[in-house]
């Protein structure tokens, strides 16, 4: 697996995750 698309994954789920709890954050984590 690339180091990329291993980053790339946590972003989604840690995304996920916090879009629940804080929108803002689940944003900032996608920019």
């Amino acid at each position: 697996m690339n180091l990329l698309d291993q980053e790339n994954k946590q972003r989604l789920e840690s995304a996920l995750q916090t879009r629940r709890s804080d929108t803002g954050n689940g944003t900032r984590s996608q920019s």
